[in-house]
């Protein structure tokens, strides 16, 4: 089979580096996975290649034991270590997301005997299968609205907690013809495909990364397409062995966005500069630490309400107490006085 991989990542990542969409591919055993890590959660691009790695191996199609592999790996996620930021405020949400765990969309297939394509999948990674260049069939969403309803992920504190239904995974076994073109496509290039399947004939004419620069760039200068890391894995099933990547080159990188400066009225009539303006991408981190730090802070006012509470209902327990102990020494009192008062009138007699 040919195989071909189209690969861009989103303009806020700048280089490609930084993509958290992976993939990988047994060419001889016919095995092919990707995933998608969320921007979210922790080193998300290092946890989606251990899921892939880790199928190509072990392809399995048993939901528990996938699920058994998965926990593995995210075992050794747990235990490796972790060089945090040397800027406190950048560590502190490193931290938080590190407690949270790192999160992927997982999809994996093998291609068998008799044309048959076993898949299993947990997200919003979807397969489509092309016939005479058409939109036949998808896995496992059929359309947008499914697609966007989903959210489910592979995280690895849920797998270390044994918080996973197996039933979350989705397993098919899909019937093709030899002349059958199947796609494995990340969450944004599926929704696109969902969208205008029109435009199928033109990322099937991708062959360099010129074409899939300018075809993604224009699409995503009209709106059409979502802006987010691209990954496609074509496969043409009647031909031989081959595998083409298509993929940013090392020396290309997206423009880092100009940072505009502010200077306020009285500052440039004294020909002062000012600092400045932050990127998106930072009021994205600093509006992602203070939502952090005001978590980390309503959970510390809600365990300290919940302590008075309890101190509350402790002081008013122990007024009863002597408020009790104060009515039982009362009525001592009284007996005593009254027992008192009958032995001398005993003793009158």
């Amino acid at each position: 089979m040919y195989v071909r991989v189209l690969q861009l990542h989103k303009r806020d990542s700048y280089e490609y580096k930084f993509i958290q969409d992976k993939y990988s591919i047994n060419l001889n055993n016919k095995i092919i996975s990707i995933a998608d890590g969320t921007t979210q959660s922790y080193d998300s691009g290092f946890w989606a290649q251990l899921l892939c790695d880790r199928f190509k191996i072990e392809p399995e199609f048993q939901s528990k034991n996938l699920l058994k592999a998965f926990k593995e790996e995210a075992i050794s996620v747990k235990n490796r270590k972790v060089q945090l930021s040397p800027n406190p405020a950048k560590a502190a949400l490193e931290k938080d997301k590190l407690k949270k765990g790192s999160t992927s969309t997982f999809l994996g297939i093998r291609v068998e005997g008799n044309n048959t394509i076993k898949a299993i999948s947990l997200g919003d990674s979807n397969l489509f299968i092309l016939r005479e260049n058409k939109l036949l069939n998808s896995y496992p969403f059929k359309d947008v609205t499914e697609l966007n309803n989903n959210n489910d992920f592979v995280n690895t504190q849920n797998l270390l907690e044994d918080n996973v239904n197996p039933r979350l995974f989705k397993v098919e076994t899909i019937q093709v013809l030899n002349e059958d073109i199947v796609i494995l496509a990340s969450d944004a290039l599926s929704r696109f495909i969902f969208k205008y399947p029109e435009k199928l004939n033109d990322i099937l004419k991708i062959e360099s990364f010129d074409d899939l620069h300018e075809f993604i760039t224009s699409q995503w200068g009209l709106g059409l397409l979502e802006e987010d890391d691209i990954t496609a894995v074509i496969i043409e099933l009647n031909q031989k062995n081959q595998l083409m990547v298509v993929s940013p080159p090392d020396n290309f990188s997206f423009p880092k966005e100009i940072e505009k400066e502010f200077i306020p009225n009285s500052l440039t009539k004294q020909n002062q500069s000012s600092k400045s303006i932050f990127s998106e991408m930072q009021m994205t981190e600093i509006r992602n630490q203070f939502n952090g730090v005001a978590n980390d802070f309503h959970s510390v006012k809600k365990k300290l309400r919940i302590q008075r509470i309890l101190l509350i209902l402790i002081t008013i327990l122990l007024i009863s107490n002597l408020a009790l102990l104060y009515k039982w020494s009362e009525d001592e009192s009284q007996n005593i006085e009254n027992k008192a008062i009958s032995e001398e009138e005993l003793i009158d007699i």
